[in-house]
């Protein structure tokens, strides 16, 4: 699994984190960080080849591109 986000996750954070969603995908998870700043907030989620995004930045740009099509 891994994890991208704007700030830097703890120990315990990581351990939470991965206990979770291996709990979710019922399976036992390495987690590997990464810290984008540009991501303002929020979190980058990849477990095998499914995506998760529920960053600041990801929810601004699916605003943009629905402003862009009238929505």
């Amino acid at each position: 699994m891994t994890v991208t986000t704007a700030a830097p996750l703890d120990r315990a954070e990581q351990d939470d984190l991965s206990q979770k969603i291996g709990q979710a995908v019922n399976k036992k998870l390495r987690i590997h960080v990464n810290v984008k700043k540009e991501l303002i907030g929020g979190i980058l989620l990849r477990v095998g080849d499914k995506l998760y995004d529920a960053t600041i930045a990801g929810k601004l740009a699916g605003f943009r591109q629905e402003i862009k099509a009238g929505k």
